[in-house]
């Protein structure tokens, strides 16, 4: 099951079904996409971004639309989506970070650009708009500002794992609280 809110209002699926709240009542969806799903993501134009193994998919205005195709995303098994400050959708998958544009792929993000691991699977946006990627083996941080970039050895990329930065290297959700406290939730805690 996964949950979603933005200012529009609430989404929540699982294997019964899917719905949306806009603060006064729950509203059920068709559910016309993969049902093992991963993340959810509610856009600020009140349309629905679905994350599941067998692609991305986009529940709006015209319909229900699929990501899978290898010039769309880069990787069908989809596992994190977070909006970036700009509206871009960042799409976390096997095999790296999809960036979309209105629907198109603006950008492609792998191992070989310098992101530290290939799973990502869970990312959210911090308030200071730096990227942070759950996976498999901590979490990777992302931020192109030169500030950042020159503290980095000149990458826009840093890791962080090992128990002195987290309980278990596997990360499963990252979120922010109003002050910009990261909480990660990893397999041990």
């Amino acid at each position: 099951s996964v949950l979603s809110d933005s200012p529009g209002g609430i989404a929540a699926m699982g294997p019964d079904g899917a719905w949306t709240f806009d603060g006064a009542a729950w509203q059920p969806l068709a559910t016309d996409w993969a049902m093992n799903l991963r993340d959810l993501a509610l856009a600020p134009d009140g349309t629905l971004w679905i994350a599941t193994w067998l692609g991305l998919y986009h529940n709006g205005p015209t319909g229900v639309r699929r990501f899978f195709e290898p010039w769309e995303i880069t990787s069908g098994a989809v596992n994190g989506l977070a909006f970036a400050p700009n509206g871009q959708l960042w799409v976390g998958c096997w095999g790296g970070i999809t960036v979309l544009e209105n629907g198109a792929c603006v950008r492609k993000i792998t191992t070989a650009d310098g992101l530290p691991w290939w799973d990502v699977r869970c990312m959210a946006f911090a308030p200071d708009g730096t990227l942070w990627a759950g996976t498999a083996e901590g979490i990777a941080r992302y931020s192109e500002k030169a500030d950042w970039v020159a503290q980095n050895n000149g990458s826009p990329w840093s890791l962080r794992h090992s128990k002195r930065w987290l309980l278990d290297d596997e990360v499963r959700d990252i979120d922010f609280d109003a002050e910009g406290t990261a909480w990660i939730a990893t397999a041990k805690g």
